[in-house]
């Protein structure tokens, strides 16, 4: 580094001798002493050598920020904010475009606007890594899920998935897996979200993430329980319960699972035994909700529609769907089968609103709209092919008859004067 800055230097100085020499060999009113020329000479190498000293910072304040993204992200994010970018340009500022919108993703700053990322993608999608590419297309699609707009964020999801054989981020890659699956979730597609959630958890795991590898296994017990697929849930739990020994933070992710699995697949007996130990921590709104179910299988009616006297549920979502259908169950079971018969024509309402919204989008049809785009993709690299082949054999072809008809001249032109000679 210090001998190309000082090569570089060395031209530099080099110009301005043969500027300041040609200046003084003309007849101006402008005399430029020696000592003027050696000032100059300073000043300018004094500001030359600032300016690649703090390009220099630079560069090693974004490979900081870089190193510090996944273990101190708040870290990383004010090394980011410490540094002026407005003059970046090309793969500078797509690095730093890509870094700031990683910093504020992993510090729960959602993001809903493309003007921090925009650089990245301009340059990234056609110029960068398939590491680049792959984080881009990350944080492209979790700004669209910022937005709402789970079609695009979706499509952003696979093209980043489409370059999984390539990427070496695979902290990053389960990342999307998981975010791709809590996509499919919203569409019923509950075998995709297990899938998806199995696939991160043993990345996950490779990589010593242990808390987000019970994250995922636990997301995919539960995915099974919506299956009533005992036998699989029981494998997850069997995989889960050692992981949580090991860190004790993991309850935190398995207790609602046990909870919906209890509810869903054990006797009366063991429900009560359940809830009745658990009963007085401090509950989500969603395990509120399966320990109503709960007391509504083992006929504590009071206790259920208590709990649920305690929820607000978001209207038109599926925790609404899932509020309503476990109360239309209390009413139904408490004998008040007007006040069931009126919740599930609201009920009914929302879920058809639900299913409408979700059909208005693309977002049912992104795997196969996508599968589309790529066989499209293919069939045109194949067609391209086909006709470079094609036209290297015209090509060949045309060089061939050229070849046989400057032989046949030749021969023929050689003959002639055989003759002549004779």
């Amino acid at each position: 580094m210090f001998k190309y800055k000082k090569s570089r230097l060395s031209a530099f100085f080099a110009a301005i001798n043969i500027v300041l020499a040609d200046i003084g060999g003309k007849k101006t009113t402008y005399i430029i002493s020696f000592r003027a020329k050696s000032i100059i000479i300073m000043s300018i190498s004094v500001v030359m050598l600032v300016a690649c000293e703090r390009h220099a910072s630079t560069s090693e304040q974004m490979d900081i920020a870089e190193k510090l993204m996944n273990t101190k992200p708040d870290s990383a994010l004010t090394i980011l904010n410490s540094i002026h970018a407005s003059g970046f340009k090309g793969k500078d500022a797509a690095r730093y475009a890509l870094l700031k919108s990683m910093a504020l993703d992993k510090n729960c700053i959602d993001t809903t606007t493309f003007d921090i990322l925009e650089p990245a993608i301009d340059y990234y999608i056609k110029n960068g890594t398939p590491d680049e590419q792959f984080r881009t297309y990350y944080y492209q699609g979790r700004i669209y899920q910022n937005q709402g707009d789970d079609d695009s964020a979706m499509l952003s999801f696979m093209n980043a998935c489409d370059l999984k054989q390539a990427v070496t981020d695979s902290l990053l890659l389960a990342h999307t897996f998981v975010a791709q699956g809590t996509l499919y979730l919203k569409q019923y597609k509950t075998k995709e979200f297990i899938q998806n959630n199995m696939a991160a958890a043993k990345l996950y795991g490779a990589i010593g993430r242990d808390l987000l590898e019970i994250k995922s296994y636990t997301n995919a017990i539960d995915g099974y329980v919506m299956l009533n697929n005992k036998t699989a849930a029981d494998s997850l739990i069997s995989i889960c319960v050692p992981l949580v020994q090991k860190n004790q933070d993991g309850e935190a992710y398995l207790f609602p699972s046990l909870l919906s699995y209890t509810v869903e697949f054990c006797t009366p007996a063991d429900i009560k035994s359940f809830l009745d130990q658990n009963q007085d921590l401090d509950l989500t709104k969603d395990d509120k909700m399966n320990f109503a179910q709960g007391y509504s299988k083992i006929g504590d009616y009071g206790k259920a529609m208590k709990l649920l006297s305690e929820i607000t549920p978001d209207r038109f979502t599926l925790d609404s769907l899932k509020y309503a259908s476990v109360k239309i169950d209390v009413l139904e079971k408490q004998g008040n089968y007007e006040q069931a018969l009126n919740l599930y024509k609201d009920y009914s309402a929302m879920l058809e609103r639900y299913q409408k919204e979700l059909l208005s989008h693309d977002l049912l049809f992104a795997d196969k709209k996508h599968q589309l785009e790529i066989k499209s993709l293919v069939e045109i690299k194949g067609r391209d092919r086909i006709i470079l082949y094609a036209l290297c054999g015209i090509f060949g072809l045309i060089m061939l008859v050229g070849w046989l008809y400057y032989r046949g001249h030749l021969n023929r032109a050689k003959r002639i004067l055989a003759e002549n000679n004779a």
